[in-house]
C-alpha cells in the first residue's frame, strides 16, 4: 500500500511538473519548477541547472544556481563557468552519476559557488536529453552524509527526461525570437549604413550593428595592399569603446595577416578555467 502510495504521489507531481512547464516560455522560470520538484521529490540544499549542447561547444549557461546559506536559499547570479566542468562532462559521458563523500574536503574557490566554506557530502549529476540531443545538466547536492542513493539518482533521471522537452521548447523560443531580433536591427542597419555619405560615420554604424547583435568590447576594420603585403588600418575602437589609430604593418603576421592569407575567418578563445560550486560545478 505505500509503495502504491509513493508511486501515485510521483505520477501527481509529475502531472503537475508538466503542466507547469507548458505555460512558461522563460526559462529561468522553467528551471524554478523544475529544481522546486527536485526538492520535493529528493530533497536538496544546493543546486543548479545549466543549459550546454557538447555539439554546439558553446559556453555553458547556467539558468539557476542554488545554495543554502545559514537556513535561507541564496541564488548566486555571477555563477557562470566560461566552460563545462568535469562533473557536466562526466554526467554527459555516463549518463549522470552519484559522488558521496565522508568528510569535508577542499577545492579551488574557482571550482566553486556559494558557500565555499561549506563543502556539500552528497552530490547526484544527470544529463538533461531531450531525444539524443543533450541539453543541459542538471546537479542536486546535500551537506548531510549519504543523503542520496542510486534510487535518488533514478528519480532525478526521471525528472530530467520528463523536463528535457520543455527546455528544448523554451530554448528554441529564445533563439528564434532573439534571431527575429537580430534581423530587425540588420535590417536598420542596411538603411543607415546606404544613407552614410561620411567613412567615419559609415564604419560607426556598422561597429553600433555589431555591438548590438553579439558582445563586442574590441572592433577592427582593417583594410590589405596586396601590392605592399600591407595591413592598413581603416577603423579600430577598443574598450571602453575608445576610438583608436594604429601604424600600418606587413601581413606576414597578426591575425589581420592570418585572414588574409588563409582566407577563412578567425575564432579566439581566451578561456580561463572557471567551474564550480561551496557547492560543486565541480559541485
Amino acid at each position: 500500500m505505500e509503495s502504491n502510495g509513493l508511486l501515485e504521489k510521483s505520477e501527481q507531481v509529475y502531472a503537475q511538473l508538466g503542466k507547469n512547464l507548458s505555460i512558461t516560455s522563460n526559462a529561468v522560470t522553467a528551471a524554478e519548477i523544475i529544481l522546486d520538484t527536485a526538492q520535493e521529490l529528493i530533497g536538496w540544499e544546493a543546486c543548479y541547472l545549466i543549459l550546454y549542447d557538447p555539439e554546439q561547444g558553446t559556453r555553458p549557461r547556467p539558468l539557476l544556481t542554488i545554495d543554502t546559506i545559514d537556513g535561507k536559499r541564496v541564488v548566486q547570479h555571477d555563477a557562470a563557468p566560461e566552460k563545462p566542468s568535469e562533473n557536466m562532462l562526466k554526467a554527459i559521458r555516463e549518463s549522470g552519476y552519484l559522488s558521496l563523500y565522508e568528510e569535508p574536503f577542499e577545492v579551488s574557490p574557482s571550482l566553486s559557488f556559494g558557500n565555499r566554506a561549506h563543502r556539500t557530502l552528497s552530490q547526484l549529476f544527470v544529463p538533461v536529453r531531450s531525444g539524443d540531443r543533450t541539453i543541459g545538466v542538471l546537479s542536486i547536492q546535500s551537506y548531510k552524509i549519504k543523503a542520496y542513493s542510486e534510487n535518488s539518482l533514478e528519480v532525478l533521471k526521471t525528472l530530467s527526461n520528463h523536463c528535457a522537452g520543455a527546455l528544448e521548447r523554451i530554448w528554441a523560443q529564445e533563439a528564434l525570437a532573439q534571431m527575429v531580433e537580430r534581423l530587425k536591427v540588420l535590417y536598420q542597419a542596411t538603411h543607415a549604413i546606404s544613407a552614410s555619405l561620411d567613412l567615419e560615420q559609415l564604419y560607426d554604424s556598422i561597429h553600433t550593428t555589431v555591438e548590438k547583435v553579439m558582445p563586442c568590447d574590441d572592433f577592427v576594420i582593417d583594410g590589405y595592399d596586396e601590392n605592399t603585403n600591407e595591413i592598413i588600418p581603416i577603423y579600430a575602437v577598443e574598450y571602453p569603446r575608445k576610438r583608436i589609430f594604429t601604424e600600418k604593418y606587413f601581413a606576414d603576421h597578426g591575425l589581420a595577416g592570418k585572414v588574409v592569407h588563409t582566407h577563412m575567418p578567425v575564432l579566439l578563445n581566451n578561456v580561463a578555467d572557471m567551474d564550480g560550486s561551496g557547492i560543486d560545478f565541480e559541485l
